[in-house]
């Protein structure tokens, strides 16, 4: 008897395999990171209509594992389309941002139940709350969820504390996990923290999104603490994602 599966999905990515069929890699609320096939998808539009697969679509997939290489999707069904964030260019360059990290972020079929639960709230916070902020928790609690929260409570090479640094600035050392004084860090660092920036970053890492939407960021620390997360999470990726640096074209029109 063929075996089927079934489990909500984020679209994550989608690539032409052949002359009519698909490659779609979804996060997947049971089995974290999988490929599926959808074969035919790019024929015959009326079994799988082309906005089922949308980047960051939320659905409900149903698909056999036989023997093929990858499952193969027998449904699909829209539970979120993601409609209103794909008409803001910058929403939608910063959702293309995270759902890059994930992809290479992600080993296949491998749970990440609180990863996903974070990822769905995020997307679903896209009409309500401003996309940097978004960015920025959603970055913050990627490293915390993997083991990988940066160590804010001291200079990472004098181990002082930011209370007892005269000049309050600070920059990022993702090799050595934390950040540097000015002191250690030289001249010409960038980017830089200040104090409070730091202090508002400790804080994000331990909260839901409930209690972090209500943070009233400057822009200021929005930018140094973005410019930190950004710092960060493509250290541990190993590569600076392409979709960051488009976001990074568009964050800088007026």
């Amino acid at each position: 008897m063929p075996d089927f599966f079934s489990t909500e999905a984020i679209m994550l990515r989608r690539t032409a395999y052949g002359d009519y069929d698909l490659i779609l890699t979804f996060f997947s609320e049971e089995r974290g990171k999988v490929a599926v096939m959808a074969k035919s998808a790019r024929k015959h539009t009326r079994r799988f209509s082309p906005v089922l697969f949308e980047p960051l679509s939320v659905l409900h997939i149903v698909c056999h594992t036989g023997r093929g290489r990858l499952p193969v999707l027998q449904e699909a069904t829209l539970t979120q389309p993601q409609s209103k964030t794909r008409t803001d260019i910058q929403k939608m360059a910063y959702a293309g941002y995270w759902s890059e990290l994930l992809n290479g972020w992600l080993e296949e079929n491998a749970p990440r139940e609180r990863l996903y639960t974070l990822f769905r709230e995020v997307l679903s916070a896209t009409d309500r709350l401003p996309p940097g902020l978004l960015s920025l928790f959603f970055q913050m609690k990627l490293m915390a969820l993997s083991g990988l929260v940066p160590d804010l409570s001291c200079c990472v090479q004098c181990r002082t504390a930011p209370d007892a640094i005269s000049d309050a600035l600070f920059f990022p050392d993702p090799a050595r996990g934390g950040v540097r004084c000015a002191r250690c860090a030289g001249p010409d660092q960038r980017p830089c923290l200040s104090r409070g920036t730091l202090r508002q970053l400790q804080w994000m890492t331990c909260q839901d999104l409930q209690r972090a939407g209500r943070i009233r960021l400057t822009p200021r620390s929005l930018e140094e603490g973005l410019a930190f997360a950004e710092a960060f999470v493509p250290y541990h990726l190993g590569k600076t994602p392409q979709s960051l640096r488009v976001l990074h074209q568009i964050r800088r029109r007026p």
